[in-house]
């Protein structure tokens, strides 16, 4: 995750939408791509409550996307997340 050559400043961080893909064992499910609200966390700011690598449900439609090196991200404020995945394994 660290190799993505971006510092993310102002409060935002930089997520990538996970697809097909269970999250913990209690089973959450992550719908169709058309409501996908499961992003994991590739980079943060200085002082960002968020980890990278965190898995966090995100609202539709808040978000920017970015390309770097032919990958698409999204740029978020981090006030905008809903709130962080506990892993309950």
């Amino acid at each position: 995750m660290s190799n993505i050559p971006i510092e993310m400043k102002n409060g935002y961080i930089l997520i990538q939408d996970i697809k097909d893909e269970t999250i913990t064992k209690s089973g959450l499910y992550i719908p169709d791509e058309k409501y996908n609200r499961f992003a994991r966390v590739l980079k943060t700011y200085e002082g960002s409550m968020l980890n990278e690598g965190d898995i966090i449900l995100k609202p539709i439609g808040k978000s920017t996307p970015i390309v770097i090196n032919n990958v698409k991200y999204d740029c978020i404020r981090e006030g905008f997340v809903f709130a962080k995945v506990i892993n309950d394994e």
